[in-house]
């Protein structure tokens, strides 16, 4: 029986086949099954090619019950990233404004204060 990280290996390998690559349909699993016959005939392993098909089943029906949670999680994630990004918008334009105001009331106060002392010397004289 061939080791269970052959076929894992001969896989990996498989999915970086130009044939492989250049499928774009949802069923490569006949691309594949020839990349990794390839592969493991380079690497003098024994081909059984039930067993070949039975991985590349496994895997599929992996990545078949994980994109649906992996989608789930991004768009979870892209929600929260845009939710923080909202908030660090609202947050800068908050710290803007009050910055501004604080300015115009320290702008106030010191006119306010040239005030005071003109009327000061004004009536100092």
């Amino acid at each position: 029986m061939v080791d269970k990280k052959v076929y894992q290996q001969a896989f990996e390998e498989a999915l970086k086949d130009p044939d492989v690559k250049s499928n774009e349909t949802d069923n490569a699993d006949e691309q594949i099954r020839a990349a990794m016959i390839r592969y493991m005939g380079k690497q003098n392993e024994e081909v059984r090619l039930k067993e070949i098909g039975d991985y590349i089943r496994e895997r599929t029906l992996a990545e078949d019950e994980l994109l649906p949670k992996s989608f789930k999680e991004a768009k979870a994630d892209r929600a929260a990233l845009e939710e923080a990004q909202e908030r660090e918008r609202v947050e800068r334009e908050m710290r803007n404004y009050f910055e501004k105001k604080e300015e115009a009331i320290r702008l106030r106060r010191i006119q306010l204060y040239i005030k005071e002392q003109a009327a000061k010397e004004e009536s100092g004289k």
